[in-house]
């Protein structure tokens, strides 16, 4: 039985948290033991608990690429600094092979785990937006035995050509958490008309997924149909707070809606755990992201609920939606084309019902979690 020890950066819950949730669930546990490594308290420790796993709260630094550059560089030296510590947890937990779920903590990890002969994987979810950053992160891909991108948008961001070290994995999805959801009780929640045409966005409220280019877009729709729009999206992670910009950003879109006199037509509902019974009960799934999304995992979510998506033609959405197939692709940052695009899926509704079916069918065939995590084990058996 192999060890392998997952490190992941917050104990907040996000998309690459729900990969990681994922990955560790339908791990072969008679071949692996999974082992969690968090920062501190949070709500990963308790899902990840309720699989089976168990979690160690070690204090980390994480590097920031958001950030400028000379602060990233910063970061990873004071990362650098905790190599000591590191190296003794490893030695005392004794893995196999050590996971790291972001290059936020992939330095030290790795550079501990190559002084102790231990195998390191890194999992690459991030595409940098300036050319210095993604050289930065480029050159730290080096540390680790393998890296897995989660699409080729994120591989390709970096400059490099897929090779031995390096493989692309899309996330996988649990189809079946979406399959057979009784509908009607989200929208029952929202007290909405049986017309009313319910659009949705699901994600972190921070600027980069483009909240507020939605509420633009959407106050600039007029269609016969009676509309109302649902932003679903919890506080923002400890890695982010320090940014006012990414603090600030929840009372910004409320002061947008108010605005735009949209009050009573959009609802912030914080974070949820029922997103099988929201996508249920939704009509048309909107993802707005105004830097390169690296993936979009909850674009595979939709898809799995059988719901059409509409999203910006950039990063690693097009190797998951294809235009006019399985949703609608639009110029990204382009509110009026945004705008066009949902006017569009409302004057065909049957068109788009049909773009969700073959939605469906895309995710069983490319994104399950069994597939994925197929994938992943076979880089540990070619490690171990």
């Amino acid at each position: 039985m192999k060890k392998i020890l997952f490190v992941n950066p917050c104990a907040d819950i996000s998309g690459a948290e729900m990969s990681l949730l994922v990955l560790m669930k339908y791990l072969d546990r008679t071949k692996y033991t999974p082992l969690l490594l968090i920062p501190n308290e949070g709500i990963l420790r308790a899902r990840a608990e309720a699989l089976g796993v168990t979690v160690r709260i070690f204090p980390m630094h994480a590097m920031m690429l958001e950030r400028n550059v000379k602060t990233s560089l910063r970061d990873s030296f004071i990362s650098a600094g905790e190599l000591g510590q590191i190296a003794r947890l490893l030695k005392e937990l004794s893995p196999d092979l050590v996971h790291v779920n972001s290059y936020r903590v992939g330095i030290p990890f790795s550079l501990a785990s190559r002084k102790l002969h231990i195998p390191s994987v890194w999992h690459l979810r991030d595409i940098p937006e300036s050319g210095a950053k993604k050289k930065l992160l480029s050159i730290s891909t080096r540390l680790p035995d393998k890296t897995i991108a989660i699409s080729h948008a994120v591989a390709f961001a970096l400059g490099k050509k897929l090779h031995s070290g390096l493989i692309v994995i899309h996330n996988g999805v649990e189809i079946n958490l979406f399959q057979n959801v009784q509908p009607g009780k989200f929208r029952k929640e929202l007290n909405l008309a049986e017309d009313t045409i319910l659009l949705c966005s699901i994600g972190q409220l921070i600027p980069w997924k483009g909240h507020d280019l939605l509420i633009e877009a959407f106050q600039k729709l007029s269609v016969e149909q009676p509309l109302h729009l649902v932003i679903v999206g919890g506080n923002v992670s400890p890695i982010w707070a320090s940014s006012r910009e990414y603090s600030d950003y929840r009372e910004y879109l409320e002061q947008l809606v108010d605005n735009h006199n949209l009050k009573g037509r959009v609802t912030f509902t914080g974070f949820r755990d029922d997103i099988p019974q929201i996508l249920t009960d939704i009509d048309l799934y909107i993802h707005t992201a105004t830097s390169p999304e690296p993936f979009g995992r909850v674009l595979v979510e939709a898809m799995a609920a059988k719901k059409p998506v509409v999203a910006p033609n950039w990063g690693g959405i097009p190797e998951i939606v294809t235009d006019n197939v399985t949703g609608l692709l639009y110029e990204p940052k382009n509110v009026a084309h945004l705008a066009e695009r949902l006017e569009f899926a409302f004057e065909n509704l049957q068109h788009i019902t049909q773009m969700g079916e073959v939605g469906l069918k895309v995710a069983r065939e490319q994104f399950t979690a069994e597939k994925y995590v197929e994938k992943v084990q076979a880089v540990y058996e070619g490690l171990l």
